[in-house]
C-alpha cells in the first residue's frame, strides 16, 4: 500500500470500503477496495470468492482488478481500474426529473446483459445487480455510455448447470427475486436476470424502484400484488413452497405492468415482463435477452433471436429451429392492423399473447403462443388501450400503489 497516495472514500458496503487512490511513480489513478474480515496468509486470502471470480472473469464491462495486495495486519485491498463516472444509482438521482432515453436505456443494458451472460457462461452467478454496483464511465451527456459492472463480493461458482443449494441471504432486497424471497435454495442464473429486469424498470421509472419493500415479508407483497401469485401464473415449486411455509396472500392474476411503468416503450416493457417473470424457468437467458427487440440496432439487420420457443422469424428464413414448436403461427402481419385489434382479436379467439412486438416493419410477423397451461390466467402487460376496455384493473394494482400503513393488515403472510 506504500505506493499508493489514498484519497477519498467512493463508499462503504458491508464487506468492505472503497477509497480513491493514485499511484506515486506512475499517477495512475485506481480504486482500492479494502476487506472488512482478515485473512491469516496469502492462500487464504487467494480461496476468497470474490478474489477467485476476479481471477476467472476477464470481460469490457466488468470492472477489472489490477492488483491484490495483504498488508501485515492480515487485510486484503484490491486495486481496480477508476471508473470515473459513478454508479447508476447517481445517474438515476441526477435525472429524476427527467426520463432517459430509449438510446440511453438499450445502451446501458445490453452492456448490462453482455457482462452477465459472460458470467453466466464462466458459470459465475453475480446475485448482487443493484443500480450502486453498474458503474459508468460517462456522466451521460453524451449517448456513448460504457458501463462495469462491479462488486464481486456476492459472486457464486455453480461447478454444474443443474441447480443446487446456495444461501438465501444475498442480494439487496429491492432486487432480489421472488424465489430467494422465498428461501428456494436451488437457485440459479435466472436469479441475476430477475435483478436486471428490477433495475431496468426503475431506470425507465426515472429512478423510482418498482418493489421499495420495507422488509422481506412487504418486498414479497409488492411483487405478488404486481406479478401475480405463483398459483395463477402456474409457477408450481412457489406455490408449494407458499403452502409449506404458510404464507397466505390473495391469488391474484398479473397485474397490467404498463400502470407502473407507463413511459417504456413496447420493445423496453417486452424485455422487462420477460424478466420479471415469476417463475424463474420462464425468464430468458441473459444471451436470448440481447436477442430481443429493443436491440435489434446491435443485431445483423437480416436475423433476430429470441429465447427459445419464442422466436421472431423474417420472411424467407427457414423452417423454425426453436426446440418446441406447439405454438400457432401468427395470422397478422405488423402494420396490417393497429395494436388493440391484433391483441383483442388474439385474446378473444385463441386466447394468445404477443410476446414480442418488433420496430414497425413490413416484413415482421409478431410471433403468438398459446398459454403454457389451462390455468394460466395471464393479462397483457404491454398495451394501455386494454385500460380503456371497461374491466377495472384499479384493484389488481391498488396493493402494489398503496403506501405500507394503508396495506396494514391486508396480507396475512404467516412468515
Amino acid at each position: 500500500m506504500h505506493r499508493y497516495e489514498i484519497g477519498a472514500s467512493l463508499g462503504e458496503g458491508a464487506f468492505g470500503q472503497v477509497r480513491q487512490a493514485k499511484h506515486k511513480e506512475t499517477g495512475e489513478k485506481v480504486a482500492i477496495k479494502t476487506l472488512k474480515d482478515k485473512c491469516r496468509d496469502f492462500n487464504t486470502m487467494m480461496r476468497l470468492p470474490e478474489v477467485k471470480a476476479l481471477r476467472a472473469i476477464s470481460h469490457e464491462n466488468i470492472v477489472k482488478c489490477k492488483e491484490l495486495l495483504l498488508d501485515r495486519k492480515g487485510y486484503v485491498h484490491m486495486v481496480f481500474e477508476l471508473v470515473e463516472g459513478g454508479n447508476l444509482e447517481a445517474f438515476n438521482r441526477k435525472h429524476r426529473g427527467s426520463p432517459l432515453t430509449e438510446l440511453h436505456i438499450r445502451s446501458i443494458f445490453y452492456q448490462l446483459l453482455r457482462a452477465i451472460s459472460y458470467m453466466h457462461s464462466m458459470r459465475h452467478m453475480h446475485r448482487d445487480i443493484k443500480p450502486e454496483n453498474i458503474l459508468l464511465q460517462s456522466n451521460g451527456a453524451t449517448d456513448n455510455i460504457k458501463i462495469k459492472v462491479a462488486d464481486l463480493g456476492l459472486t457464486k461458482f455453480c461447478e454444474s448447470a443443474k441447480p443446487r443449494p446456495h444461501t438465501t441471504y444475498v442480494a439487496t432486497r429491492w432486487y432480489r427475486s421472488p424465489e430467494i424471497l422465498l428461501r428456494i435454495s436451488n437457485y440459479s442464473f435466472p436469479s441475476d436476470l430477475w435483478a436486471v429486469g428490477a433495475v431496468m424498470a426503475e431506470v425507465v421509472c426515472r429512478g423510482e424502484p418498482l418493489f421499495p419493500g420495507d422488509d422481506e415479508r412487504d418486498q414479497l407483497a409488492r411483487i405478488i400484488a404486481l406479478r401475480g401469485h405463483p398459483a395463477m401464473v402456474g409457477w408450481q415449486l412457489g406455490e408449494i413452497t407458499m403452502n409449506e411455509r404458510h404464507i397466505r396472500l390473495p391469488k391474484t392474476t398479473p397485474s397490467s405492468l404498463r400502470s407502473v411503468v407507463p413511459l417504456a416503450s413496447l420493445p423496453v416493457l417486452q424485455l422487462i415482463s420477460d424478466l420479471l417473470e415469476m417463475d424463474p424457468a420462464r425468464r430468458p437467458s441473459a444471451s436470448e435477452a440481447l436477442g430481443y427487440p429493443l436491440f435489434v440496432s446491435h443485431r445483423p439487420e437480416n436475423y433476430i433471436r429470441l429465447p427459445s420457443g419464442k422466436r421472431q422469424r423474417l420472411d424467407g428464413e427457414g423452417l423454425d429451429t426453436a426446440r418446441t414448436r406447439d405454438y400457432p403461427s401468427s395470422r397478422w402481419t405488423a402494420g396490417s392492423q393497429n395494436e388493440d385489434e391484433i391483441l383483442r382479436q388474439g385474446s378473444e379467439s385463441k386466447r394468445v399473447r404477443v410476446k414480442a412486438l418488433l420496430p414497425p416493419k413490413d416484413t415482421v410477423k409478431p410471433h403468438m403462443h398459446a398459454p403454457r397451461s389451462p390455468q394460466y390466467n395471464e393479462k397483457v402487460f404491454n398495451i394501455p388501450s386494454l385500460l380503456d376496455n371497461g374491466d377495472n384493473w384499479s384493484d389488481s394494482t391498488i396493493c402494489h400503489q398503496l403506501g405500507r400503513r394503508s396495506r396494514a393488515g391486508k396480507f396475512d403472510l404467516g412468515i
